[in-house]
Parts: C-alpha cells; structure tokens; sequence
C-alpha cells in the first residue's frame, strides 16, 4: 500500500439523495469471475465490473502510478457523493478501470487499472492541515472512503475521447449510452458497461496502429486547458497525487 500525500477532488459536493445515476449509464454491468484471493488473502468478488476514473496529468498521470511501488496507490481524495457511491458500495478486489487522463490537450484513455484494494476511509478528512479536512465527518461513520488500486497496463497508444465519440455516434454503437459522453458527464469515477469495456478494450485498444488512436507522447499532457472537451469548463478539476511525489505545477480546484 502506497503513502497517499495529496487528495483527489471531484467536481462538486452534491448530496446523495439529490444525485441519481445518469439513465444512460444502466446498472452496473457484472462478468462472472473465477473465485480467487490476493496475496493477502483478502477475497476477491465472483463477478468483475468495469469503470473510468479520470485524473489531471499534470497532478498524477499514469506515468506516476507506474512509478509507484508495485504500480500500487490509494485512490484518495474523491469529495463527490456520486463517485464516492460507487467506490465505496459497488468496487471490489478484482473489478477493473480505464486510467483517464482530463483537462489536457488531448483527453483521453492511457491506462488499464485493477481494484487491489476495497473501499475503507480517507483518512484526510479527519486531517486539519489537509485542504480536504472535512469537520463534520466522524470516524465512527466515515463520510468519505477511497480505494487502492494497481496499475495493468500502461497504453502504447491513447484512445482519445474524440474517437471515442466517434464511435458512439455509428449505428448500433455499444458506446451510445456510454456515462463518459454524456452530456454534462463531470464524475471522476464513472461505470463502464461490459460491453462498452469489451469495445473499448478489442476494437480501439487492440486495435492495429493507424485506426484512430493516439501513440501517446511522455511530457504531452503537461498541457493543460480549462475543460477537459466533456463539458466540463468552470468545473473543479481532479487532482491526484501519490506516494509522496509532487508535480511542480499544480491546477486549481
């Protein structure tokens, strides 16, 4: 388990019974799994789902979760109810996401992630020096929760969102109803549906060089503009920072 130094921030603080998932987005779809155990003999969930989780490259890129001790880190930070929702109640040891990278000049998928670790506290509510330090939350009932996560896979090539939109606008696209391109979509963590995964995964990960994708240049997305192209302009951007490692330039919150 890694040292997480620095929360994530989600877009905004709105209370749960006032948030619904996007329609759009459907119920979390599960793909049965084999039983398994981690090295710490913690169990792993018999049925695997799938998510996006979006973080700003010039904060904590996929790069930085590659350089951590066994590609490992705390998924700290999160301050929306929505996100926290579905990583508290629906993550388990085992289910899978696309490492994000948002507000960049080319927003898109850099990344395939695994859930080491079920949701527990964030401790950072409860840390008065830490600009996240939430007075009402009591650690008897923790407002806040985070999860660890493993790096997989570090993409070659980005799958950009403007492919990824694309894709989603031809006939009988299995992304149409995808949470990422819908409108006024801001979560930092969202579902993924089994089939838009698989999509994902087979026809523009896998693709051949050449079919839409971006090779991904190291240093690209240190670029930063003030929406990420998912309607996300005035929103307060995700940040990211693990195992002690700080980036020079940070962006506002």
């Amino acid at each position: 388990m890694s040292i997480c130094s620095s929360p994530n921030k989600d877009s905004d603080n709105t209370a749960p019974q006032s948030r619904k998932l996007h329609k759009a987005a459907g119920a979390l779809s599960t793909a049965p799994l084999p039983p398994e155990t981690t090295s710490k003999g913690s169990k792993v969930s018999s049925t695997r789902r799938y998510f996006l989780m979006k973080s700003e490259p010039d904060v904590f890129s996929v790069d930085d979760l590659a350089a951590q001790p066994n590609q490992t880190g705390c998924w700290e930070g999160v301050r929306n109810y929505q996100a926290r929702n579905l990583m508290r109640d629906h993550m388990h040891v085992g289910d899978q996401a696309f490492f994000y990278h948002s507000s960049c000049k080319v927003p898109g998928i850099v990344g395939i992630m695994e859930v080491s670790r079920a949701a527990y506290p964030d401790h950072f509510q409860w840390d008065k020096g830490s600009k996240y330090y939430d007075a009402g939350s009591d650690r008897e009932a923790p407002r806040w929760w985070m999860v660890d996560i493993t790096l997989q896979e570090r993409l070659e090539e980005k799958v950009p969102l403007e492919v990824l939109r694309e894709e989603a606008l031809k006939p009988g696209s299995p992304l149409a109803g995808m949470a990422l391109l819908q409108k006024g979509s801001r979560l930092s963590v969202q579902p993924v549906r089994e089939e838009e995964w698989k999509f994902i995964h087979e026809k523009l990960i896998m693709a051949p060089k050449g079919t839409g994708v971006v090779r991904e240049e190291r240093g690209e997305e240190g670029k930063t503009s003030s929406t990420d192209g998912e309607g996300e302009k005035g929103e307060k951007k995700d940040e990211k920072r693990l195992g002690g490692k700080k980036k020079k330039r940070r962006t506002g919150t």
